[in-house]
């Protein structure tokens, strides 16, 4: 309960009509401000709903929808007060969007891996002021598998990683799934 500060094991919404949408509720994220980021994947869209934070309860209807066309858009997602992400890794790219004052969420930068290794957007992440994108390289082509963190600076955010942490090579599955806080 949203309101008491304590874990209950009711449900406070279900969430219905999207069975349309391949893959609805493969990945999801809520952030601290009553916002939470449903991806679809193999339908290539992402969804946000809301929560009204006076009585806690969960709004059932989108208050937006996302999509970009990439494939596997909405197979890894994250979110915060102010910034969304949304990995793309059939297209080795990661969208990410910022809540304006009026609540609305636009598109900010669309982050693209041109290198050689693949599933880049596998696994995202994303705090106010770093943005994470994992690589978990499944080809057979020894690649290593990475984790790339991208930096915003002055409201735009780079498109050219600021680190890359290396995993191991031959399938380790580092970058499968990464995790950020400022």
């Amino acid at each position: 309960d949203i309101i008491t500060n304590t874990w209950g094991t009711t449900a406070v919404a279900i969430i219905t009509g999207y069975h349309d949408q391949i893959s609805f509720g493969f990945s999801v994220a809520i952030s601290s401000t009553g916002h939470a980021l449903v991806g679809a994947y193999g339908a290539k869209k992402a969804y946000i709903f809301a929560r009204d934070l006076t009585t806690g309860v969960w709004g059932t209807t989108a208050v937006t929808s996302i999509g970009t066309g990439y494939g596997g858009f909405g197979r890894a997602v994250a979110i915060t007060d102010s910034y969304a992400i949304v990995g793309a890794p059939g297209a080795k790219k990661a969208s990410i969007f910022k809540r304006d004052s009026s609540g609305t969420w636009d598109s900010t930068a669309t982050i693209t891996l041109t290198s050689s290794e693949s599933e880049f957007g596998y696994s995202v992440a994303i705090s106010d002021n770093f943005a994470m994108v994992g690589c978990a390289n499944w080809d057979d082509n020894g690649g290593a598998e990475k984790a790339y963190v991208y930096a915003l600076s002055s409201g735009t955010w780079s498109t050219a990683p600021v680190a890359s942490i290396t995993g191991y090579t031959g399938h380790s599955k580092f970058g499968f799934a990464v995790s950020m806080t400022d």
